[in-house]
């Protein structure tokens, strides 16, 4: 369970409901290091990965998972231990939900998701990360409740404490995300290049994040002798850390796939630039011509002249009507909702 998660896990410690999450030592797929601090969570140790990291076992949870009046498994047919908590708990008459995502990563054709539909099927319950996805897998399962929680990282209250600048006035970008090949970061940082000429003599570009491709991206920007235009601020999770880098920018440039970056820049009132056909998470539904520019996945060119296109002729984007959106959508006392309704269940 990655940093990330943190003001959610506190939302539900807050609500007083018996939860109590067990975590493993890494997300399985990129390998995050769970490092969320709280009472309700209990790490249950080293994960063991087989066939490649193909699949995953979390040791440490069968016995609390079979016992407990209520769970929820991770929605994840790589996960042989929810396969098993699953399963036991069908054998004894006893109910289990999960909570994940309604596709996989390849998208929602069925020969992509056969494991995962059987999953679902044999599932109480599901919940998933938006509302676009509940009711798809509501026309999968129309007999069976399906929830959203809207992948949320801040509290109403949390976001609140910031105004929303005048957006049309900021001379900077922002990329922020794990800097990994599938987030293309160095795609953005040619495109930022490409673009600069046409862009403000002071505008910088800020990079939030950390991840495998970091000395690529250092190593791109010393070659193209942009070390003054290009700002590396690490991975930053603290908000009161983050929210002045927004307060500073006039756009999200993500040119690989979308995911929490969206809800993030959106609730600043930044519009998001962003690849048309890649795997984007299913925050993807938060975007709209109203607040995001696309541009052809792959393409530096239209990549840069998306980035000129934010900083030319009137500013069509209602940064506050954007920001006051998600901040009502989006929030962490709304996504623990179906988990405190579970919890509150006999």
């Amino acid at each position: 369970m990655p940093s990330y998660r943190q003001e959610f896990v506190r939302a539900i410690a807050e609500s007083g409901e018996d939860v109590l999450f067990l975590v493993g030592d890494r997300q399985f797929g990129d390998g995050v290091v769970t490092d969320v601090d709280s009472p309700i969570v209990r790490k249950t140790g080293r994960n063991i990965y087989l066939m490649g990291r193909k699949l995953v076992w979390q040791p440490g949870c069968l016995m609390l998972g079979f016992l407990a009046r209520n769970l929820v498994i991770e929605l994840n047919p790589r996960n042989l231990t929810s396969w098993l908590l699953l399963i036991s708990r069908l054998l004894t008459f006893r109910q289990a939900s999960a909570w994940g995502h309604a596709h996989s990563r390849r998208g929602s054709k069925p020969e992509f998701n056969r494991p995962r539909r059987f999953m679902q099927g044999l599932c109480s319950e599901l919940i998933t990360y938006t509302e676009t996805e509940a009711a798809e897998l509501k026309t999968c399962f129309p007999d069976k409740p399906v929830i959203p929680a809207r992948n949320s990282l801040y509290s109403s209250a949390q976001l609140s404490a910031y105004d929303i600048r005048d957006v049309a006035r900021c001379t900077d970008l922002i990329m922020i995300g794990r800097l990994v090949a599938d987030k293309k970061p160095l795609l953005g940082l040619a495109a930022f290049e490409q673009a600069l000429p046409h862009l403000p003599d002071q505008t910088s570009l800020h990079v939030v994040g950390a991840g495998p491709q970091e000395d690529d991206v250092r190593a791109y920007l010393g070659a193209a002798e942009l070390t003054d235009r290009v700002r590396l601020h690490g991975w930053v999770s603290d908000l009161a850390v983050l929210a002045p880098i927004f307060q500073r920018c006039r756009a999200l440039l993500s040119p690989g796939y979308v995911g929490l970056n969206v809800t993030q820049a959106l609730g600043f009132g930044l519009p998001v630039i962003y690849p048309r056909d890649d795997p984007h998470a299913p925050e993807i539904e938060a975007l709209n011509p109203t607040n995001s520019i696309v541009f052809d996945t792959d393409d530096v060119d239209q990549c840069s002249r998306a980035i000129v296109a934010v900083y030319q002729g009137d500013w069509p984007f209602d940064s506050r009507r954007m920001a006051d959106e998600i901040r009502s959508q989006y929030s962490t006392e709304r996504m623990i909702q179906p988990f405190v309704a579970l919890a509150r269940r006999s």
